[in-house]
C-alpha cells in the first residue's frame, strides 16, 4: 500500500517537473526570460541617475513620478502581477524614464568623488527596462527586458508597457503542436 502510494507521488512530481521544464523552454524560445515569467509580484520606479526612487521621491522629476503612476496602474488593471511599493518584495524589479534623462557627475578638481555638479542630459528615447527583484542592488544585475523608444511612455498609449504585456501573454500560451 505505502509503495503505491509513493509510485503515486513520484510520478506526480514527475509530470509536474516535465510540465515546468516545458513551460520554462516555451517561455525563453518566445524571447521572454523565466524571472519574468516566475514573478508574482513588481515594484515600478524611476532612476535619477544615482538611486532609485518611488513616487513620494522629491529626488525624482515629476514627469518621472506621473510616468511611475501611470505604469503601476497599468500594472494593476492587467492583474498579472502584485504591484507592491518596497523593493525587498518586488519578484521584478521596473525601471522607467522618460526622455532617457541621464545624470552625470561632473569631477571638480580635489573634491572627494561623487560630489561634483550634477549635469541632467536627456537623450531622445523612454526607457523601460525590467530586473531582477529580491535583490539589493536590481541595477547591478541583468536587464531581463527592456524597450528603449521616443514616446514609449507617452500617456494614454504606453506603447512600451503594451510590448512587455503582449510578450507576457504571448510567452503564457500553451505551444501550437
Amino acid at each position: 500500500m505505502m509503495c503505491v502510494v509513493r509510485c503515486r507521488l513520484l510520478r506526480t512530481l514527475q509530470i509536474t517537473c516535465a510540465v515546468l521544464l516545458v513551460s520554462i523552454y516555451t517561455s525563453a524560445e518566445k524571447g521572454l526570460n523565466p524571472e519574468i515569467w516566475f514573478a508574482r509580484s513588481v515594484i515600478v520606479t524611476a532612476h535619477d541617475g544615482r538611486t532609485l526612487g518611488n513616487i513620494y521621491d522629491s529626488k525624482i522629476p515629476m514627469d518621472e513620478r506621473t510616468i511611475v503612476a501611470e505604469v503601476e496602474d497599468r500594472f494593476r488593471k492587467w492583474g498579472r502581477y502584485h504591484v507592491v511599493t518596497h523593493l525587498e518584495d518586488a519578484d521584478i524589479v521596473v525601471v522607467v524614464r522618460k526622455g532617457s534623462r541621464v545624470s552625470i557627475e561632473a569631477p571638480a578638481g580635489s573634491r572627494i568623488p561623487g560630489t561634483g555638479p550634477v549635469v541632467d542630459v536627456r537623450g531622445t528615447g523612454d526607457l523601460f527596462a525590467i530586473y531582477q527583484g529580491r535583490t539589493d542592488e536590481p541595477l547591478r544585475g541583468p536587464v531581463l527586458w527592456s524597450d528603449i523608444e521616443k514616446d514609449g511612455l507617452r500617456t494614454p498609449e504606453l506603447k512600451a508597457f503594451q510590448r512587455f504585456k503582449k510578450q507576457v501573454e504571448e510567452a503564457e500560451k500553451p505551444a501550437k503542436p
